[in-house]
């Protein structure tokens, strides 16, 4: 067989294998669908849960004090060189559990809820800055908070008629959240008043030299 030959019958080889490959079906690349990162359906996604601590700085001391721990911050009633001093004003700081305040006791109360970080901090803002939320009113003499620009509101009641103290605040922000909903389950606010009904005559007495007995 000469040269010419065997060229033309690979030629016609190659050519039959290039019709049997362009009659086979390409192979479809699989679809997959992805699956999202987080559940879509309703009440699936994760809520925002904070640890809610009941804080007091040097009980049994005259100079008590009582804050609210919420998550990363603390809530409180206090006097400020910024505003009228005969009136407490509410007060919101960070709250750092490896740097906690001295000679404090710690009561766990159990746990708050919110849709995420975002709802929490409108909550906290709509209580301490906004007068109709826990019924604070602005100072006498107001003052704008040097680092953020806000005004301390106030207790309406002077520091020394009962309604008017550091205990009388975190009770109207304990209300206020059990009330829509940001507590799991009724411990918080059950702790809270057994607490604060123990304590704030003695409190009272023993700060402000008052008998603040209904």
């Amino acid at each position: 067989m000469n040269s010419n030959s065997r060229l033309f019958i690979f030629l016609c080889l190659g050519w039959i294998a290039l019709m049997q490959a362009l009659a086979s079906p390409l192979p479809l690349a699989e679809h997959h669908e992805q699956a999202p990162d987080h559940p879509t359906s309703p009440g699936a996604q994760q809520e925002y849960e904070i640890d809610v601590k009941f804080v007091i700085m040097g009980e049994g001391k005259k100079g008590e004090h009582w804050m609210l721990v919420l998550g990363n911050i603390f809530v409180h009633a206090a006097i400020s060189i910024h505003v009228d001093k005969s009136h407490l004003s509410a007060q919101e700081e960070t709250w750092d559990p490896n740097y906690p305040p001295r000679d404090h006791k710690e009561i766990h109360l159990g746990e708050g809820r919110f849709k995420d970080a975002n709802e929490f901090d409108e909550v906290i803002d709509n209580m301490l800055y906004e007068t109709q939320t826990l019924g604070l009113v602005f100072p006498h003499s107001p003052t704008v908070k040097p680092e953020s620009g806000e005004i301390f509101l106030q207790l309406p009641k002077p520091i020394r008629e009962k309604g008017g103290n550091c205990m009388d605040l975190l009770n109207l922000v304990i209300e206020y959240l059990d009330r829509h909903g940001h507590f799991v389950g009724m411990e918080v606010k059950k702790k809270f008043q057994e607490e604060y009904q123990s304590r704030d005559h003695a409190v009272a007495e023993r700060t402000l030299g008052l008998d603040l007995q209904p």
